[in-house]
C-alpha cells in the first residue's frame, strides 16, 4: 500500500491514483470510473477492512463510485469532492495548490476576530460571489477573518455552494476585509 494514500482517492501524479476505502464487512470492492472511459477496477483486500489499489489512467476530474461485491454502487464515503451532490459520483481532485501571492501572509493570529459564516445561509443566493458585497459590513463591525462553514457537503439547496470552495477564493474574501492584496 503506497504510504502517500489516505483514505479516499489520492492523485499521485501522472495519470496514477490511488484508492483506498474501509469496508470491513465487504468481501470486494471495485472502483468503477465513470469518466473519461468507463471501466471497473477491482481493489485488493488488504489487512483489517481495507481495500487498496492503484489504478492507471485517471487524472483529475475523473468521476467514479465505489461498486460493493459486484452489486450495489456507492460515492466515496472519504471523497474530496462531490460536484453532483452528496449521492452522485466521487470525483478525483488535484490537491496540490499553487500560490500565486508568495509573499502574502496574512495577519498575526492575536489580531484575528473571527466570524463563522456559512456560506449557504449567509445571503439568498448562498453563493461566495454574494458574500463580497457583505464584505465591508463584517469589517466594519471589526471582523478580519472568515472561517466558512461548513466544511463538508451535505444534502439540500445549499450544497452548491460548499462545491464552490477553493483556497484561491478564501484569499480574496481575507484580502477584501483586510482592504490589501498583500
Amino acid at each position: 500500500m503506497n504510504s502517500k494514500c489516505g483514505l479516499g482517492a489520492t492523485y499521485l501524479g501522472g495519470g496514477t491514483c490511488g484508492f483506498l476505502v474501509w469496508a470491513p464487512l465487504i468481501n470486494q470492492v471495485e472502483v468503477h470510473i465513470l469518466s473519461p472511459e468507463e471501466r471497473i477496477v477491482p481493489l485488493e483486500k488488504v489487512s483489517q477492512g481495507y481495500h487498496y489499489g492503484v489504478v492507471q489512467g485517471v487524472k483529475p476530474g475523473t468521476r467514479y463510485f465505489y461498486r460493493l461485491d459486484g452489486d450495489t454502487e456507492h460515492p466515496d464515503p472519504a471523497s474530496k469532492f462531490q460536484p453532483e451532490g452528496v449521492h452522485g459520483p466521487s470525483q478525483v481532485n488535484d490537491p496540490h495548490f499553487v500560490w500565486e501571492e508568495l509573499h502574502w501572509s496574512g495577519i498575526p493570529f492575536s489580531h484575528y476576530v473571527l466570524y463563522e459564516l456559512h456560506v449557504g445561509t449567509f445571503t439568498a443566493q448562498g453563493t461566495f460571489d454574494a458574500i463580497v458585497p457583505h464584505l465591508d459590513e463584517l469589517k466594519d463591525l471589526g471582523i478580519t477573518s472568515i472561517e466558512i462553514m461548513p466544511v463538508a457537503q451535505f444534502p439540500g439547496i445549499a450544497t452548491g455552494a460548499m462545491m464552490a470552495f477553493t483556497l484561491s477564493r478564501c484569499k480574496i474574501l481575507m484580502e477584501v476585509l483586510m482592504g490589501s492584496k498583500g
